[in-house]
């Protein structure tokens, strides 16, 4: 595997880091989790809110919506309720992208 390797400027003498590439890889999966962990109730709600016929107007709000699923269905855990799948998938894509962005670039 080939390493890649960054350049730095201390006290005005640049000096030049190599890592191995497989850092990449990781830290594209730790990002990809993380995005999908933080973007996961936001994604439920959106999906609730479109699934949901609107007989009413105004409709409910966003908040409004988030309290109705932490009350009713268990929790803040229901927000992320059935997340691992996306999860799986987000830290291969991720990890993927990461490692081959430094290479083709």
């Amino acid at each position: 595997m080939s390493s890649s390797s960054s350049t730095t400027t201390i006290n005005g003498a640049q000096t030049k880091k190599t890592y191995p590439t497989w850092h990449n890889f990781v830290a594209g999966g730790f990002a990809g989790a993380g995005s999908r962990v933080a973007t996961a109730p936001l994604d439920l709600i959106r999906i609730r809110r479109q699934l949901t016929p609107v007989v009413t107007y105004p409709s409910e709000s966003l908040w409004q919506t988030w309290l109705k699923i932490v009350q009713n269905e268990g929790g803040v855990a229901a927000l992320f309720r059935g997340n691992l799948a996306a999860i799986y998938l987000w830290v291969g894509y991720s990890a993927v992208q990461f490692s081959l962005y430094r290479q083709t670039r």
